[in-house]
């Protein structure tokens, strides 16, 4: 399956905003409903979108996050599979094979993690993520209705268990289905749903890109900077979707459609940001082995 314009028009608001219903899409697409739903539904069993996952705000919850790039073993990668700070974890092309994200609850638990890392490796301890919204399609959207509050609640079991249902395929979920799935009244999985995303716990909901998409690119930029700078000199930037930002550190996520659109966007993406940079490093994606997942034990909630 080829996608023609409309489905293009279609991934690039799914992407950026998984919420947003068919009648709001049919809109957008200038088509009946029904018509912009069999075309969501051919999207999905084609491959196009593997599933809907609400991406958590890093600096939202009360841990520290980590994304380490190292080469491990396959004993090595069974074994950070099963640890419950383990965020994420992702098979790499080039300078090193692996990337982990990681939350921790403490130094304490930091410090026990890495003594049983290969010693050569990048770690980036990160405080804040961005949406920077850059186009997958050159399509024009107009802008995606996110919350950024810092003040943030004190989350309890309900929370966490709609933050779980909701992170791993359950960013299109209504709320009927989100409070079957809970067992919880919809009344209150309502209330709660909208007190998360008021409150800035979730960095964006995204149609993620299935295996289709044969020739996608999704890459790793990891900037070393002279200094922290203003992350709205690279918002919008074609192919770039979300940065994480440390200390005098900038990871940049850009996703491109064939290994030229990839030359030509890093490209401009680097010179823009070459005065501010020591050195960069470049990491392309081959395969998620762990993808958002948060563990329970880790938020410690009664």
């Amino acid at each position: 399956m080829e996608l023609d314009e409309k489905d293009k028009i279609l991934y690039e608001h799914l992407f950026y905003d998984a919420r947003r219903s068919t009648h709001e899409l049919a809109k957008i697409l200038r088509m009946k409903q029904p018509s912009v739903y069999a075309r969501i539904k051919k999207l999905e069993q084609e491959g196009f979108i593997s599933r809907y996952d609400s991406l958590i705000t890093t600096h939202a919850l009360p841990l520290i996050y980590k994304m380490y790039y190292v080469s491990l073993t396959s004993s090595e990668v069974k074994e950070i599979c099963e640890m419950p700070q383990c965020f994420g974890l992702q098979e790499l092309f080039g300078e090193y094979a692996h990337q982990i994200f990681c939350f921790f609850r403490n130094n304490k638990e930091v410090r026990k993690f890495e003594r049983n890392l290969p010693k050569k490796r990048i770690s980036q301890l990160l405080t804040k993520s961005y949406r920077l919204g850059g186009s997958l399609f050159d399509i024009k959207r107009s802008p995606e209705k996110y919350f950024d509050n810092e003040l943030k609640i004190k989350l309890d079991k309900v929370d966490v268990k709609l933050l779980h249902s909701m992170i791993i395929g359950g960013a299109r979920k209504t709320i009927i289905e989100l409070a079957d799935e809970l067992k919880i009244n919809w009344p209150v999985v309502k209330y709660r749903k909208k007190r998360l995303i008021q409150n800035g716990y979730f960095l964006c909901f995204v149609a993620q890109p299935g295996e289709a998409f044969k020739s996608l690119k999704i890459t790793y930029h990891v900037f070393k900077l002279k200094d922290n700078i203003n992350i709205k000199m690279i918002e919008g930037m074609p192919r770039c979707v979300i940065a994480y930002a440390g200390n005098k550190t900038l990871t940049v996520i850009q996703l491109s459609l064939t290994f030229d659109d990839y030359l030509q966007h890093s490209n401009a993406l680097i010179r823009k940001l070459e005065p501010y940079t020591k050195n960069v490093r470049t990491f392309f994606v081959n395969k998620p082995i762990i993808l958002n997942r948060l563990s329970e034990e880790l938020l410690n909630v009664k």
